[in-house]
């Protein structure tokens, strides 16, 4: 009976001497007060500005943006570019990219800071009229990011042939540049715009451009744009999306305008 005794106590120490450690390293590694930051980030997708509208050549097509934000408090992002997105329908349909300069683009490595955004600019295939849902997948090179996402038709400005409301057209106007305007490869481009009274100053404004996409949160309504020194000839266009609320509930404005690049 004594030496069960024994074997239990020496048992006992040996657990107690654990216990007593482990507090004792834990103590050490992550004093009272100080948090270890987790490893993991968590980046935030939303699609802002889903309309149907027409291009130059008199095609309609999905148009909409990407706006990624990170999350985390102390942790940056590092990914490549260009994106991977990929659009269909519950159908299964497939939808293309209409994008030619994305495919042109050759891939760079960018990082996304803690509480910062970055917007991605998506046109596609127009969408078969029976679609009620179309899913939106995002990805880099890199595998850092994957994303998907969802969006109603129903929600998607201009669907179903519905003309644009008029009135809402006025809450964003282009004062400069004009249509067809003629730019050189390096040139600036001044561009102004003003909102109407009963709408208001918007939230956020987009201004969306070949290899370029500047948001303004403050939407002053005045920028020097420039165009890309290597810009091919042809037709040059400059998107201007002005957000109103914030997803889900936002409203969103755009006009787009149709340049020129001569060399």
């Amino acid at each position: 009976m004594h030496f069960l005794y024994v074997i239990i106590f020496s048992m006992f120490k040996q657990i107690l001497l654990v216990i007593i450690l482990s507090n004792f390293v834990s103590a050490v590694a992550f004093p009272a007060g100080i948090q270890c930051p987790s490893p993991d980030y968590e980046v935030e997708a939303a699609i802002v500005g889903a309309e149907i509208r027409q291009s130059e050549d008199a095609d309609q097509e999905l148009f909409f943006l990407i706006q990624l934000i990170n999350r985390s408090v102390n942790k940056k992002i590092d990914f490549d570019e260009p994106f991977r997105i990929d659009v269909k329908d519950e159908f299964e349909n497939r939808y293309h990219s209409m994008s030619s300069e994305e495919k042109r683009r050759r891939t760079k490595s960018t990082s996304l800071y803690p509480q910062e955004k970055f917007t991605i600019p998506c046109r596609f295939q127009l969408p078969v009229i029976t679609a009620e849902n179309i899913s939106v997948s995002v990805s880099d090179h890199s595998g850092k990011i994957a994303q998907h996402l969802s969006m109603k038709t129903s929600e998607i400005k201009n669907w179903g042939g519905k003309s644009p409301d008029d009135a809402s057209n006025e809450d964003l106007q282009v004062l400069y540049p004009r249509e067809k305007k003629i730019f050189a490869p390096g040139d600036i481009i001044y561009l102004k715009v003003k909102f109407s009274e009963r709408a208001g100053r918007p939230g956020n404004l987009h201004v969306v451009m070949p290899h370029y996409i500047l948001s303004d949160e403050k939407a002053q309504g005045q920028y020097e744009l420039r165009v890309p020194p290597d810009a091919a000839e042809g037709d040059f266009q400059v998107i201007v999306l002005a957000v109103w609320g914030t997803p889900p509930e936002s409203r969103v404005i755009s006009k787009t305008l149709f340049l020129q690049i001569k060399g």
